[in-house]
């Protein structure tokens, strides 16, 4: 029973995402991305963002990274958490000035 008592939305949110991800095929980038940007309570590390900087040099995942960070600010409202870390993501590329990024 306490299990049931210790239950609410964001455990079964974080629960069902975890889940999905681990299902869905994808690269290493796609990877990293789907963490920064999860439904989670936290952000995300200055380590994994920056090795997402890194991977915005190479033409084969910039166009993946952006796809997806997109993807994430064109969210339901209900799903805000996604749109700010998608913003935040973003901002951070920005400031590690990624020439692609600020075009």
């Amino acid at each position: 029973m306490d299990f049931i008592k210790d239950l609410n939305l964001d455990k079964i949110r974080n629960v069902a995402e975890d889940v999905y991800n681990q299902a869905k095929p994808k690269t290493d980038t796609e990877r990293k991305v789907y963490e920064v940007l999860s439904h989670k309570n936290w952000g995300s590390s200055s380590t994994l963002m920056n090795e997402i900087a890194r991977d915005t040099y190479d033409f084969d995942k910039f166009p993946v990274i952006m796809r997806l960070i997109w993807e994430g600010m064109d969210n339901r409202p209900a799903a805000w958490r996604v749109v700010f870390k998608s913003l935040t993501l973003l901002e951070h590329l920005i400031k590690k000035r990624i020439r692609a990024v600020r075009r």
